[in-house]
């Protein structure tokens, strides 16, 4: 029952909510963005959860110097492109130790076409591979039945080296207990690993000598903080 209406409805509510309140820091971020890059703040990209299900086109912030960042692919590094760290701007840095590249993807919510929580869409190339290299992983992957989330249990318990076998091992996890209190543990984890800069990312970005980023988490931190101050005092 929770998999289907409660949670397409809950999904959708969230994702308003979430948006209303980060819309100061979603304008900020935009701007730096287009300050840095001179481009479109927002990207889309064409992601699936396999090559024959659903193709959408989901939303993220730009990390990127160029519009495609160029995938050196071998069996051992598809979810993982450390080489191209070099091309990441000095506002991505900070977008991707969060996370907060992912905050337009909420659109996406909004539109019917992924969850707050939900195994990761990946894009078709990383999917090529998969089936490539890995084709009965790949086949267990066809057989999910959810929509693509925003995040989700592989998100916030990425392996260091990206295994393919790790995320098709989290993702049946995911939907096999999927449920209203897993999804809100994975929504928490997912809020803390953003706070304090947690989060795995696939190009092994350091936080060393990234000043800048500890100033942005910083402002970020302190705008979470006085949300919540302010939600608490108004209930």
């Amino acid at each position: 029952m929770y998999q289907g209406y409660i949670k397409n409805y809950l999904d959708k509510i969230l994702s308003l909510i979430i948006l209303i309140l980060l819309l100061p820091l979603v304008i900020l971020i935009s701007l730096l963005i287009f300050i840095e890059t001179k481009k479109n703040p927002i990207i889309s990209q064409e992601r699936a959860l396999s090559l024959n299900k659903k193709k959408i086109k989901i939303y993220k912030f730009r990390t990127f110097l160029e519009n495609e960042a160029p995938n050196i692919y071998n069996s051992a590094n598809i979810l993982s492109h450390p080489e191209l760290s070099h091309l990441i701007t000095k506002t991505g840095k900070f977008l991707r130790l969060t996370g907060l590249d992912e905050i337009p993807q909420l659109l996406n919510v909004l539109k019917g076409e992924m969850s707050l929580v939900g195994p990761r869409p990946l894009i078709i190339r990383d999917l090529e591979q998969i089936e490539f290299y890995y084709p009965e992983l790949y086949q267990k992957r066809e057989n999910i039945n959810i929509k693509p989330g925003v995040t989700g249990l592989w998100q916030v318990t990425k392996d260091d080296n990206f295994s393919v076998e790790y995320l098709i091992k989290k993702d049946l996890q995911y939907q096999s207990n999927l449920s209203f209190i897993n999804d809100l543990k994975i929504l928490l984890k997912t809020l803390k690993i953003s706070i304090l800069m947690q989060h795995k990312d696939s190009l092994k970005i350091s936080k060393e000598n990234y000043y800048l980023v500890w100033v942005f988490n910083f402002v970020v931190n302190l705008y979470i903080f006085l949300l919540i101050v302010i939600l608490f005092n108004n209930i």
